[in-house]
């Protein structure tokens, strides 16, 4: 059997064209220039750490490296830091706050609190609009008077 090689003209290849509908011609370029991106970026993209300078392929092989060789340098990280600590501090005052509320009603916050029985009688007793206030009104010098006195606390507790 012998085969036979004819040349397409340019014609022709216009006529083949038109049998084809637009659209499956549209898909399957798309198809090829998405196949031809994917492999341009995954060749050419490379993730460079900003504090050594080492280069990597994939965006995870950076992050790993980052987190083994850089800690607490990234700033997503020192964000995280800083909202903690602000968290911290707004509990700390809420804490203050509901101590000087429940001083101001004449009840001693830690009695209240240690047991169930004081935990129920504190829960009809609290106001969180009037905590609220209290919290908004601390000043620094409250803030400090709480550490200072606790402090105190915790040592007469160990001697």
């Amino acid at each position: 059997m012998e085969h036979r090689t004819e040349e397409i003209s340019r014609s022709d290849i216009g006529y083949l064209r038109s049998l084809i509908p637009e659209e499956e011609e549209k898909a399957s370029n798309r198809e090829k220039s998405r196949r031809v991106r994917k492999t341009a970026k995954t060749e050419t993209r490379m993730f460079t750490c900003k504090y050594c300078e080492m280069s990597f392929c994939r965006s995870q092989a950076l992050g790993g490296h980052m987190s083994r060789a850089h800690p607490g340098k990234s700033c997503e990280y020192k964000k995280k830091k800083n909202k903690r600590k602000s968290r911290e501090v707004e509990r700390l005052k809420l804490l203050i706050a509901k101590r000087k509320y429940f001083r101001m009603l004449s009840y001693d916050y830690d009695e209240l609190f240690t047991t169930p029985e004081g935990r129920r009688r504190a829960q009809g007793l609290i106001d969180r609009t009037a905590i609220k206030k209290i919290k908004r009104e601390l000043t620094k010098e409250e803030i400090d008077n709480f550490f200072e006195n606790k402090i105190l606390d915790e040592i007469k507790q160990d001697s």
